[in-house]
């Protein structure tokens, strides 16, 4: 009776180990041919610093410790330009921005991302807080489909166009969407091909 139980254990197993070897480049493959024709990719950075896919907002001694008040937690803005860069895994034709913010009345900064490789042309928008609420959102889009991205990476910015000193800027939140064209059959078997 022992023997035939641990004989059935064995067989299991060894189908076990077939199965799982099976399966990992299966697995494998269509998870690189997923990132390479979804056509939505959504990253979500909270100051906190926890973000796996969004870069941290740079450089660092531009950027205040994570500070918190009755709205939450921000880092402030001490001093500008602030640069944060997106390494995407393939290129996308539009991104759109959900920026949670605080900012005092009648003031203004532009936000806006490098629209050649030398990272000296943005295409920028200007934002300022009308409502003159204590946390305001603002969103927007930006076409990305003709920035040159080598290595599929982007470069955004918060800056001001008055100064480069702290204006209190409190950043507490960004959501980013990149989204492209579908893929057919033919988009799908055409990339394949042309990484060859």
């Amino acid at each position: 009776m022992i023997h035939v139980i641990c004989y059935m254990i064995h067989v299991i197993m060894k189908i076990f180990l077939k199965i799982t070897i099976y399966l990992i480049p299966v697995v494998l493959v269509g998870y690189l041919l997923w990132q390479n024709i979804r056509p939505v990719l959504s990253l979500h950075y909270t100051v906190d610093g926890k973000s796996a896919m969004f870069p941290a907002l740079t450089p660092w001694n531009h950027v205040s410790d994570l500070s918190s008040d009755q709205y939450g937690q921000y880092r402030e803005i001490k001093e500008y330009p602030i640069n944060f860069d997106i390494r995407l895994p393939r290129k996308f034709d539009r991104v759109k921005f959900d920026i949670k913010y605080s900012y005092p009345k009648d003031k203004y900064f532009s936000f806006g991302f490098a629209a050649n490789v030398d990272k000296t042309d943005y295409q920028t928008v200007i934002i300022q807080n009308n409502n003159y609420l204590p946390v305001a959102d603002w969103s927007g889009e930006f076409d990305i489909s003709n920035t040159p991205t080598p290595f599929y990476k982007l470069r955004f910015q918060f800056f001001n166009g008055v100064n480069e000193k702290s204006d209190f800027l409190k950043i507490r939140e960004i959501n980013a969407t990149f989204s492209g064209q579908d893929f057919g059959w033919q988009d799908i078997v055409g990339k394949f091909f042309n990484k060859f």
